[in-house]
């Protein structure tokens, strides 16, 4: 196994050449190196220790605005942190970044994200919060979100939205998420190669090729990882290729996205106190025998146009797919699914110069359709051997959202508000079993109104004050909405909840110093809890209420 390992490190590296340039002087200048013409000297170094801080742009909230004039809770992350943290595996770690964010792994393939307590009672899966990946949703229709399987080298950037941000992205009942892939634009033709080893027989290639021309840029990443991990039962292995292109014909800018993975990762799952003390490396004595493992292919693709269609308006078009294809082996069963997303979104956004001000007008919607199969077989006396099937479902859900925003800045004021409408539908199939056990059947959570209003002071010149009351749900899984008894329950309702916030956000000392503090108030009414009835078996119950409180 360590001969493989280190014949596999030696080919990475002599798969790409090594050039080396002893007569090429470079400068370094505001943190760009810079090529000297033969002879020229370096300047002096650049008194680095005091530096004024730069505007930080965002658009998460669908605007491009400076971060303090943002009247809500938003963290954002660029690629400086990034690059320094540079995580090997997935992104995880750089939420350690984002306050009011929790992140756990217990596995390479179990991940949760938690934002102001919201998705801590979702087992083994982020939840009850939603994510994008360049307007390509990352949160499938039984609310589970997936972001580990992104390629940390090719994100630009993160930003996080804490609370319900109803008018601009639906369901999301704790905040969202939104990726950045790298701009292809910003960067300049060439290939660069990456390579790293580390403990626990961790290796990882990535490569990235970039080509800039005129209106045309594009950045193809394609990365290698393995790990043996820590645990009995851990090893890792994904392949994962990205490309980002960008086009800009006239007043048009297209940019389209693929990403696909393919990977593998067995699970240790968990162990008793007494195992952990005497062997913390130990696997679960099941998931050793039948080696479990999760064995998936994850596809995103999609394109966005966005068009000045007249001096005031523009309109942002886009399509996109999602294909996810998996197969699990656990002790108790054998599990498939397999799922394809279609979708488009389309927003307009008319921007009207005021007399003390200016107005920001936008309005779409976004609809999508998803075909959901899944099946179990028997995991023959749980050593491995795959039996006979005991479950055959399908669902088939179609949603849509429409939504609308007005953002008005009056001098130093800033008013926000908005409302999204959401209708989501499913029409579950039971392949398998017949007669009064057959589970089959539409349903739907009615119509749901989720408004959202904003208002922002500026005031010192950089420093801002603001307060937010926003609407926020997450309609429960097919999973949570079956009884012990394997029948739907007509009457669980989704999670709702109301935000309250009051935040303060700005720079002192000359902009050296950048503080960002916020005390908020969310109440959750009809709380899903997840109540375990076996093995792997979980039904929800709206078990009341929940409030959650910070600073």
């Amino acid at each position: 196994m360590k001969k493989n390992k280190t014949f596999r490190l030696l080919l990475i590296y002599l798969s790409f050449p090594v050039f080396i340039l002893p007569a090429i002087a470079f400068e370094r200048v505001d943190n760009e190196f810079v090529l000297l013409n033969p002879g020229q000297e370096a300047g002096p170094a650049p008194d680095t220790l005091l530096r004024q801080l730069e505007e930080v742009v965002v658009t998460a909230f669908n605007r491009r605005e400076d971060i303090i004039k943002i009247p809500g809770a938003l963290t954002s992350v660029g690629q400086i942190v990034l690059q320094r943290e540079s995580p090997p595996i997935n992104i995880l770690p750089v939420f350690d970044h984002v306050p009011g964010v929790f992140a756990q792994e217990g596995a390479t393939n179990t991940s949760r994200v938690v934002i102001r307590g919201t998705g801590a009672r979702v087992p083994y899966a982020t939840g009850k919060i939603r994510a994008y990946f360049n307007n390509i949703p990352l949160t499938n229709t039984s609310g589970e979100t997936f972001i580990q399987d992104i390629d940390p080298a090719m994100i630009q950037s993160m930003e996080v939205i804490k609370g319900p941000a109803p008018s601009i992205y639906g369901a999301g009942l704790g905040g969202t998420i939104v990726l950045n892939a790298l701009d292809p634009a910003a960067r300049t033709t060439g290939i660069s190669n990456t390579s790293r080893a580390g403990a626990f027989g961790l290796i990882q290639n990535t490569t990235t090729f970039d080509y800039v021309r005129d209106n045309h840029a594009t950045s193809v990443g394609y990365s290698y990882t393995e790990s043996d991990g820590y645990r009995e039962n851990n090893e890792f292995r994904r392949h994962a290729i990205t490309l980002v292109n960008q086009f800009a014909p006239g007043n048009t800018e297209l940019t389209s996205l693929l990403s696909f993975s393919d990977l593998r990762h067995h699970i240790p799952s968990s162990i008793d106190s007494v195992t952990f003390a005497d062997n913390p490396q130990a696997a679960a004595a099941n998931w050793l025998r039948t080696r479990g493992y999760e064995d998936a292919r994850r596809l995103l693709a999609g394109v966005n146009a966005s068009h000045q269609t007249l001096p005031q308006l523009t309109t942002n078009w886009s399509v996109f797919g999602v294909w996810h294809d998996e197969k699990e082996l656990r002790p108790f069963d054998v599990y498939y699914q397999e799922r394809l997303t279609l979708g488009t979104r389309l927003r307009m956004v008319y921007n009207q110069p005021l007399r003390m001000g200016e107005l920001e007008l936008s309005a779409g919607g976004e609809a999508f359709t998803e075909n959901y199969q899944y099946s179990n077989h028997e995991n023959i006396g749980g050593e491995g051997v795959q039996g006979d099937p005991f479950s055959d479902n399908s669902e088939q859900v179609g949603s849509w959202n429409l939504f609308s925003q007005a953002d008005a800045t009056f001098g130093s004021f800033t008013l926000s508000g908005g409302v999204n409408l959401n209708f989501t539908q499913r029409d579950y199939r039971d392949n398998f079993t017949t007669g009064n056990q057959n589970l089959t059947g539409v349903y739907d959570y009615g119509l749901m109104i989720s408004p959202r209003l904003a208002a922002g002071y500026l005031y010192a010149g950089q420093n801002a004050v603001y307060v937010s009351v926003s609407h926020g749900f997450a309609p429960p899984s097919l999973d949570e909405t079956l009884t012990p008894e394997g029948t739907i329950n007509p009457d669980i309702m989704p999670e709702t909840s109301w935000n309250y916030e009051v935040g303060f956000r700005g720079k002192l000392s000359g902009g050296r110093f950048f503080y960002d503090l916020s005390l908020y108030n969310m109440q959750v009414q009809n709380l899903l809890v997840a109540e375990r009835v076996g093995e792997d078996a979980w039904i929800g119950r709206n078990a009341g209420a929940s409030l959650h409180r910070g600073l």
